[in-house]
């Protein structure tokens, strides 16, 4: 069995019936922005803690926001031409 396994907070539920001896781990005390969570053994409580530390870390220098900001709300992007076809430029199979 891995360590952890990253699923969304529902699938991860999910899982955690077929495999009790995993569990859930949504960081807290946190508003979550969208349901994740991380499936970990409960007995290790080393690697939970590292990951807590972990999200806090990456929440605190703003990767986080940044991330939700590109993913998310689509902050940054750029229309861009499609790339130059044989079947669209050449043959006009396929409508530009």
């Amino acid at each position: 069995m891995p360590d952890a396994v990253l699923f969304g907070a529902l699938s991860g539920s999910a899982w955690t019936l077929i495999y009790p001896s995993y569990a859930v781990a949504v960081p807290m005390p946190y508003l979550i922005r969208f349901p994740l969570g991380f499936i970990l053994p409960d007995q290790d409580a080393d690697w939970r803690q590292f990951l807590n530390r972990w999200v806090e870390v990456q929440r605190s220098n703003g990767v986080v926001d940044r991330l939700y900001a590109h993913w998310i709300l689509g902050e940054g992007a750029e229309m861009t031409q499609p790339r130059w076809s044989i079947v669209r430029d050449v043959l006009h199979w396929v409508d530009p």
